[in-house]
């Protein structure tokens, strides 16, 4: 009989949890294709290819591939004044907030 990992409890021992947002604890996938589409059209990029190439890069390398003439870190302060302006959609993902709820409450450890 096989055992899926869904039926077994696992218990990990750690000091601290780190993690990442988008895509682990919510879904912003929506507004970051919106927020890229936007820039990509204030700066004269393909969108769809602003959107494929921003998936799974840092924002500031993103930049740096589409628009290797433009201010790195300028141009980063502009995307993420769009994302954070852009919160239609967000999502929390299912079974995050019993992980979250079930993690202790000791002070900066997650």
């Amino acid at each position: 009989m096989v055992s899926s990992a869904a039926s077994s409890p696992v218990q990990i021992r750690c000091q601290g949890v780190l993690f990442d947002m988008d895509g682990i604890l919510i879904s912003s996938i929506a507004s970051v294709e919106r927020s890229w589409t936007k820039w990509s059209l204030m700066r004269g990029v393909d969108p769809v290819h602003a959107c494929r190439t921003a998936h799974g890069c840092r924002a500031i390398e993103t930049v740096a591939i589409l628009r290797p003439d433009l201010d790195c870190v300028a141009e980063l302060k502009v995307i993420e004044d769009i994302e954070l302006a852009d919160g239609e959609g967000l999502a929390v993902l299912p079974g995050v907030l019993k992980l979250l709820a079930a993690l202790p409450e000791t002070a900066g450890r997650w």
